[in-house]
């Protein structure tokens, strides 16, 4: 279950337009697979579910990436443990949503 400052955090984010559409595009595909599946996704995961939710777009693996490593840098998203990825059957890190605890930094 994603806490509620998370969830909260984001939607700041988003209303005030710090967080640009295809940030919250992956950002809900994280929350979204590890609600369903009760784990947190990896890069290839990650890519399927934000096509799934962005019908405009078929999602590029340096789409997805690129807008992880925006959200790293404010501090939303953060490596998780190496599990095997269900897309491809490699041993893969996993990206998890990081619980705020301080002010986000900076927009994206």
């Amino acid at each position: 279950m994603i806490r509620d400052t998370s969830i909260e955090a984001y939607r700041e984010l988003r209303e005030s337009q710090r967080l640009n559409h295809d940030c919250g595009i992956l950002f809900d595909a994280i929350i979204n697979l590890r609600e369903r599946f009760g784990r947190w996704p990896t890069d290839k995961e990650i890519r399927r579910e934000c096509s799934t939710l962005d019908k405009l777009k078929n999602w590029e693996s340096n789409q997805v990436t690129g807008r992880r490593g925006d959200l790293i840098r404010i501090g939303m998203v953060r490596e998780g443990e190496k599990r095997q990825c269900q897309i491809t059957g490699r041993l893969v890190y996993t990206w998890e949503i990081m619980y705020p605890t301080a002010e986000l930094q900076g927009t994206i």
